[in-house]
């Protein structure tokens, strides 16, 4: 079956109105979430698909209405599609292919996705991604992506492997300029309209990632890689980065001394490879090459087997034990031992900065984190770097993402309770960190803790990086 083709046959501005509309619906991804009985729109599974749709009929509000048309594929009655969107909104959605009518009802070619306040069509998810040219749909990597990737104060945003345009166009409305790279020219085609569908202007440039945009620097880079590792040639180029699963982020990572501005930030949502030879915040400093003057933090969000991984990557196939080996065989050979769903930020930093590296587990989230974000990388810039050291004057107290601090009863250990809007996990403190913690409330200065505290200077600054690596002081 033909992938359908869109085309932008009206003025931007009159397809924004569809956005508009949409908004006024609730058509947003935790309501619609919600309606579908799931933690995250990003869950959805073809299997389940009979019982979204009875959920939708079930409830019949406008809301489900929309999500029967745009996500579950069914047609609904042109009158009610017509006073459901509006008919300006429905003659553009004809006029532009992405509705067609058949016995008296209306079906969409395309899926239509809500993420951070903005709309996306992609080709349908139910199909998994196997014809050549497909857009992909919004995962849950896309939705991570969009939630955890801070974008203020960024200017000149570039999205490598964009797909649908979700991450340029998430850029675009925050930054001056939003580039967005593919490979796949259907995929730009998409980016451009779901740009005029959002209001924003991104520029798209057919390219191998940066080739297409050499001595250009950006302060935000994002991407969303192909990264699963496949022996498999017939595996197509935007789900398989080739055996190892590393060529297309080993590259990225690698362009980033020529193109990420000082003071910028890539942030690249990806599976990678646990190898047994090499620890991967190590591979990813040695892919960069630099010295000095660089970050690089790995948040984790949980790890696969690699038999679990295959099973939910591997595709159809006639014989399919024997290609279900064919992965193992390779997977072995690789050295890999199992697969960690993760987000790669890389922080340049000052050029005398000394570099640092992290790596933080947590459960990816369904909604926007990206202060939080901010403030951890930050944290880690400041509390890793063993140059730092706190002002005298300073007077520290417990962060807002923390509600109290708990003690055991010989204060040996401690722990802070986060608070609600923190979507790390508390890490246990130790007795120092736990007595500096308690020493600290907003009333005393560094000068008048470090006089009270009865350690020694190297306990004094352990404790307090330990604190600070956790973002608990302000």
């Amino acid at each position: 079956m033909a992938l359908p083709q869109l085309k932008l046959r009206v003025e931007p501005a009159e397809l924004a109105k569809l956005a508009d509309r949409l908004t006024e619906l609730g058509y947003v991804e935790s309501a619609v979430a919600e309606l579908l009985g799931l933690w995250d729109l990003s869950q959805m599974d073809a299997k389940e698909l009979p019982g979204y749709v009875w959920r939708c009929n079930q409830d019949g509000s406008q809301l489900a209405r929309v999500v029967l048309l745009f996500l579950m594929g069914e047609g609904i009655p042109t009158e009610i599609a017509g006073k459901l969107l509006g008919r300006d909104n429905l003659n553009n959605l004809l006029l532009c292919g992405v509705l067609f009518r058949q016995s008296g009802a209306l079906y969409s070619h395309v899926v239509l996705y809500p993420c951070r306040g903005h709309f996306y069509f992609t080709d349908y998810w139910v199909t998994g991604g196997q014809q050549k040219g497909q857009v992909y749909e919004l995962g849950t990597d896309s939705y991570v992506l969009a939630r955890i990737t801070p974008r203020h104060q960024s200017q000149r945003a570039l999205d490598l492997c964009t797909g649908s345009g979700v991450h340029a166009i998430l850029s675009a409305g925050e930054c001056s300029e939003s580039d967005a790279v593919d490979i796949n020219p259907r995929a730009l085609e998409y980016t451009a309209f779901n740009a005029a569908l959002n209001g924003v202007r991104v520029t798209t440039h057919l390219s191998d990632l940066y080739s297409e945009v050499k001595g250009r620097r950006f302060d935000l880079i994002t991407a969303n890689p192909p990264y699963v590792p496949s022996p498999d040639s017939e595996v197509l180029i935007h789900r398989s980065a080739g055996e190892t699963g590393e060529e297309v982020p080993e590259a990225l990572v690698a362009g980033l001394p020529e193109y990420l501005a000082p003071g910028g930030m890539f942030s690249m949502i990806l599976e990678y490879p646990i190898l047994k030879s090499e620890d991967y915040l190590d591979r990813l400093g040695r892919w960069l090459g630099e010295k000095n003057g660089w970050g690089i933090a790995v948040l984790s969000f949980g790890e696969k087997s690699v038999d679990k991984y295959i099973k939910l990557h591997m595709g159809p196939s006639e014989d399919y034990n024997a290609k279900f080996e064919s992965y193992l065989k390779s997977y072995h050979e690789q050295g890999i031992e199992s697969i960690d769903f993760a987000n790669v930020f890389i922080l340049r930093e000052a050029h005398d900065h000394p570099n640092w590296k992290v790596k933080e587990k947590t459960f990816w989230p369904n909604r926007g984190i990206t202060q939080q974000i901010t403030d951890w990388l930050q944290s880690q810039s400041t509390y890793l770097n063993p140059d730092w050291r706190p002002d005298p004057e300073w007077k520290p107290n417990l962060s807002s993402y923390y509600k109290t601090l708990w003690r055991d009863w010989d204060h040996t250990r401690g722990m802070l309770e986060a608070d609600d809007s923190n979507w790390f996990p508390g890490d246990p403190l130790n007795r120092d960190e736990s007595e500096l913690m308690s020493m600290m409330r907003g009333e005393k200065s560094v000068r008048e803790i470090r006089a009270a505290w009865t350690g020694s200077e190297e306990e004094f600054m352990q404790s307090f990086r330990g604190l600070g690596l956790r973002f608990a002081l302000v």
